[in-house]
């Protein structure tokens, strides 16, 4: 479904869930087609979500934050043990790192919000969620249209 650390197999129980979702709504194992809605008066590109795809999603941006910290706090370990700590480092290198990590951060919380939003939603309506692609999904749309699917 998505482009998490372990993408799920066809016989994943989040992937059978699923399609037991999409088959007992629409009649068949797979979500509808995207489409284009306008949202605050722009045309959005969207899909339905069902609330397993939106499991898969916060999984993949777990798995995400974990290989983004791990290595970000490997580096930083080493750099501080490695390399002397001058004025130039400290006013200028860490304030970078600092807004770096801090907007990756942001950015994978909000992703991980969002579909954690739609999922209740889902399991409060018991219907599927219209939902607009993100920016990320958008550019793996433009270099692999199979990251059309959830």
């Amino acid at each position: 479904m998505t482009n998490s650390p372990n993408p799920p197999t066809a016989d994943s129980p989040l992937e059978i869930a699923s399609k037991n979702f999409w088959a007992s709504h629409t009649g068949r194992e797979h979500p509808p087609t995207p489409t284009y809605r306008t949202v605050d008066g722009k045309e959005r590109f969207g899909r339905y979500m069902d609330p397993f795809g939106c499991q898969e999603h916060m999984d993949a941006a777990k798995g995400n934050w974990r290989k983004f910290y791990i290595g970000f706090y490997t580096v930083a370990f080493i750099s501080l043990i490695a390399a002397p700590v001058d004025w130039f480092v400290l006013l200028f290198i860490y304030p970078i790192l600092a807004v770096f990590y801090f907007g990756t951060r942001r950015r994978l919380h909000s992703q991980y919000s969002l579909y954690k939003v739609v999922q209740d939603q889902i399991t409060t309506t018991g219907e599927p969620q219209w939902v607009a692609y993100d920016k990320l999904r958008l550019r793996m749309i433009e270099h692999n249209p199979r990251a059309i699917l959830p």
